[in-house]
């Protein structure tokens, strides 16, 4: 029978963490930005509002239970359908986690709450925490990712000064480059300052890899990330295509578990093969199957085939 989970996915193919196992705290698109590159669509409840989202208990048991399943796991990412700071129970799950598989936390934010006192103490136990900052431009901040009426650059610049001061662990701070919005020369002149105030232990250059929600969020080539990266120092990076090590076997995998993972992230098949260690063969299988069942769909883009969930 197949294991439905409803807080876990993967582990998936990851850029910066490896595999990484996915806990996702959040109902789908609930979070207080809406970024234009999402790769997941517009948010539908946008809110900088902290509650118990999904039962603590419930996300334990499933990692208990996913424990049992002995594959091979990086990084515990707390990631998914929305912002992972939102769940009030983000500090207590972390510590648990951390017991029930001995293994790091990461914890990927959007990084508009660490002005907030009880989310810093939430994300004390992370072993790297990764927030976003594309612009110190207000306006340019706003067109990107539309943040809740309640934020503002400000504030969130200062929550992570202050945070960077408390935290022990390591801050990877992604910037999205957006071509045509925030990669001009002005940008990255008023940005570099406040990189130095945040000090982050890594800077990472991003760009959009999958369907972005807006048509306005076109990629950037490797060539402008570069020379982006070489004016930013010695801490910027971009951040390479995630190449993973042949695991030596294949797996086999339910209709129930690729479901779980289109959920959260579009994908191609060879990031389903990387992804849940199954063959071509099986991933065509499962992918036909549930396309033809009207649960999945795909499109085209940049010369890829994305299958992503229906809702």
């Amino acid at each position: 029978m197949a294991i439905k989970r409803q807080y876990l996915f993967g582990p998936v193919p990851s850029r910066r963490l490896g595999r990484s196992l996915g806990i996702d705290l959040i109902p789908h698109k609930t979070c207080s930005y809406n970024c234009v590159y999402c790769q997941i669509g517009q948010t539908t409840d946008q809110t900088c509002e902290r509650a118990e989202y999904v039962p603590i208990k419930a996300v334990l048991q499933e990692l208990e239970d996913k424990l049992k399943e002995n594959r091979a796991i990086d990084f515990l990412t707390f990631s998914g359908s929305g912002e992972p700071t939102l769940h009030r129970g983000l500090g207590k799950i972390i510590r648990q986690a951390k017991q029930i598989f001995l293994l790091p936390v990461a914890v990927i934010t959007n990084g508009s709450l660490l002005w907030n006192k009880e989310v810093q103490k939430d994300l004390a136990k992370a072993d790297i925490v990764l927030p976003t900052l594309s612009s110190a431009i207000p306006e340019k901040f706003s067109r990107i990712h539309r943040p809740d009426p309640g934020l503002d650059l400000k504030t969130i610049i200062g929550g992570m000064v202050e945070f960077r001061k408390k935290f022990r662990g390591q801050i990877w701070l992604e910037i999205f480059i957006i071509k045509g919005i925030n990669d001009g020369e002005q940008d990255l002149e008023l940005l570099k300052p406040v990189l130095e105030k945040i000090q982050p232990d890594r800077i990472q250059l991003n760009t959009s890899v999958r369907i972005p929600s807006e048509d306005c969020s076109i990629s950037a080539d490797e060539n402008d990330l570069t020379r982006i990266a070489r004016f930013l120092g010695n801490q910027a990076e971009v951040i390479a295509d995630f190449r993973p090590k042949p695991n030596g076997r294949n797996r086999s995998a339910t209709e129930q578990e690729v479901l779980d993972y289109l959920k959260r992230r579009p994908a191609t098949g060879d990031d389903l093969c990387i992804g849940l260690s199954i063959s071509n063969d099986l991933a065509r299988k499962l992918l036909s199957s549930l396309a033809a069942r009207g649960l999945i769909a795909s499109r085209k883009w940049e010369g890829r085939e994305e299958y992503y969930f229906l809702n």
